[in-house]
């Protein structure tokens, strides 16, 4: 079975991400608290969430919907990366900032599955 998995609300994540499982701080490597939008990396993907129209029926047909997916690559200050899912927490940044009017994001370019610049 799988270990629980604390949920919080995504307005929190920047506060969640300062700790390690274990509740050691985790920090940058200038050995600052990490700042997801300015320490990480943002990189998206898109996945895609599928139906079946008409399940029991022989040969009916698979709907599928792009579903984009937003997540963070950080520095630590051991040398290596965690990577943290942001996708709520990307769009609620939109909306306070009020760059609701961009349906692909918080008011960026974004490239699937690449860097994107800052």
């Amino acid at each position: 079975m799988a270990p629980h998995v604390q949920t919080f609300p995504s307005s929190q994540l920047p506060s969640h991400i300062h700790h390690l499982p274990s509740n050691r701080g985790r920090k940058t490597p200038d050995g600052k608290p990490t700042d997801l939008a300015r320490d990480c990396d943002l990189f998206s993907f898109v996945q895609f969430d599928c139906r079946i129209e008409r399940p029991g029926e022989q040969n009916c047909p698979v709907i599928c919907a792009p579903v984009k997916r937003f997540f963070r690559v950080c520095p630590t200050k051991n040398g290596g990366t965690f990577t943290a899912e942001t996708t709520s927490w990307e769009y609620l940044n939109a909306l306070t900032k009020g760059d609701d009017h961009d349906a692909h994001g918080p008011g960026v370019q974004w490239k699937e599955g690449a860097q994107t610049g800052r």
